[in-house]
């Protein structure tokens, strides 16, 4: 009996692996999900009011090419055939490279360009394809907006905004990699020209094709179907981007004759590169860098410049063009991503985005100081709203609060006070180099408020791990090592022992 129960007790410690193991998957869960607090924080809030320019807008419509896909040196490349664009951008256009982050993905970057705002990391859980979090775009604020291309993209507007924002998409089986890639861009051409074409036979239509704030987007899917499946480097790929150019040019004399009034705006852009693995997400280079032109009503024309412009000076970007784009004599503007949202905000005149962090480049525009200080004001007020919005947020969900120390809610409403003030009196450089230098603090004291848990969820998550570490040492300890072979020996009486 005693032998038995000797047996029993020494199969004790083998309990201890299993609820390790349980005890362990546990705890790397929690910690995994801790990154979501620590890195994964929405961007968006609510309660904010919108903003907007009082005076005219340059443009009535805004019409919205996205090539998908589209990498800036496969389109600005001397060689490639892209006679339309390029002649935009040698005659009547303004160009410049937008800079994505990461990840570089269709979604974050559609809502960086048309939202400016960069990407609600929530929706990684949904594939980056649900809208975890709902948030305001230019679509939204726009009086109507119609909308052609994918089914994956024009839902993440149009959903819940039915009533002005209107979407027409192919199915999910037509986008075929093995066929041809230029059938889905020759899909939203013909759709866009038949709408225009059968707007006359519809009364209530074509009254809200004449209404100003109006804007047509179209999603261009080709280019990054054949560059998934074919690679950038491929015949493919150029040839879809030469039928992209050439659809560009039918839609945009479609539109001119449309509307001859001269009030349409038209922008280009992409959301994303591609590399030459035929893949993207990452922050490679090409990958980073698409292609922006700008073109019609409120765009300054082609500005001869014997150096690259260096916008992009203070934050690390390459504004010299490769001498391959023959394109250096150009004026070339870089922007953000999330630029793109304010500049066609302020081209028809609607308010910007109420979660945007984008700055209005001026130099994309023709029009006079005076409207420049309006809209950069607009901007300003936009931004501080949303910062004021964080600010709030957090003072309420914090017992220990502890304000930025870049710019106080009183500082900022003192400053923004006095760019009313300076308006007022039409010193609009003024307000312009203030309203800059304003908006710039703003996104470092967002950039607080974005990452205020950061430090002190990363030391529990430190102190987590640790204390993990030392309490599977101290089990070891106790099962395998010579103390646990000691602490298992049969013990006996002291007399015993004399016997």
């Amino acid at each position: 009996m005693a032998l038995g129960r000797q047996k029993k007790k020494s199969r004790a410690p083998m309990r201890y692996p299993i609820a390790l193991v349980v005890l362990g998957v546990l705890f790397h869960f929690l910690a995994l999900l801790s990154m979501f607090d620590l890195y994964f924080r929405s961007p968006v809030v609510h309660g904010m009011v919108p903003h907007v320019s009082p005076l005219p807008p340059p443009a009535k419509r805004l019409v919205l090419f996205v090539g998908d896909g589209l990498r800036a040196d496969k389109l600005f490349q001397r060689g490639y055939e892209t006679p339309f664009l390029r002649e935009i951008i040698e005659t009547k256009g303004a160009f410049g490279v937008s800079h994505t982050r990461v990840p570089t993905e269709s979604r974050p970057g559609h809502i960086a360009m048309i939202s400016g705002f960069y990407e609600d990391v929530s929706a990684v859980t949904t594939g980056w394809k649900e809208n975890t979090v709902p948030f305001d775009s230019c679509f939204n604020e726009s009086r109507w907006t119609w909308s052609w291309g994918s089914p994956d993209i024009l839902p993440m507007f149009g959903k819940g905004h039915e009533d002005h924002i209107f979407m027409d998409s192919y199915t999910a089986d037509f986008e075929d990699f093995s066929s041809d890639s230029t059938q889905l861009d020759s899909w939203v051409f013909d759709r866009v020209e038949a709408f225009l074409d059968q707007s006359t036979d519809n009364i209530e239509l074509t009254e809200r094709l004449q209404q100003d704030k109006s804007i047509f987007f179209l999603h261009l899917l080709g280019i990054d179907s054949a560059g998934h499946s074919k690679r950038p480097y491929s015949e493919a790929y150029l040839q879809n981007i030469k039928y992209v150019d050439e659809g560009v040019q039918r839609i945009y004399e479609k539109f001119e004759r449309f509307y001859p009034d001269g009030q349409t705006a038209y922008v280009f852009a992409s959301d994303h590169g591609m590399s030459d693995r035929g893949n993207h997400g990452d922050g490679e280079r090409v990958n980073t860098e698409t292609p922006l032109i700008l073109w019609g009503a409120g765009i300054r024309g082609a500005q001869r410049s014997s150096v690259p412009d260096m916008v992009g000076a203070s934050t690390g970007w390459s504004v010299d063009s490769p001498p391959s784009w023959r394109i250096s004599h150009l004026r070339r503007v870089d922007v953000e991503q999330g630029d793109i949202a304010p500049l066609m905000s302020s081209l028809i005149g609607i308010p910007f985005p109420l979660n945007s962090v984008g700055v209005l480049p001026l130099d994309y525009l023709s029009i006079s100081a005076e409207e420049k200080a309006h809209n950069m004001v607009a901007n300003a007020k936009e931004i501080f709203a949303l910062l004021k919005m964080n600010h709030e947020i957090k003072r309420k969900e914090r017992y220990l609060f502890e304000g930025n120390k870049v710019m106080t809610m009183e500082e900022g409403s003192s400053q923004l006070k006095l760019l009313e003030d300076s308006l007022v009196a039409e010193k609009f450089e003024q307000v312009i180099n203030g309203a800059t230098e304003f908006i710039l603090t703003c996104l470092q004291a967002q950039n607080y408020y974005q990452t205020y848990d950061r430090q002190f969820l990363f030391a529990i998550t430190t102190i987590g791990y640790i204390g993990w570490i030392f309490f599977v040492l101290t089990r070891l300890v106790q099962s395998y090592s010579v103390v646990a072979l000691i602490e298992h020996i049969p013990r006996r009486a002291p007399y015993s022992m004399l016997i």
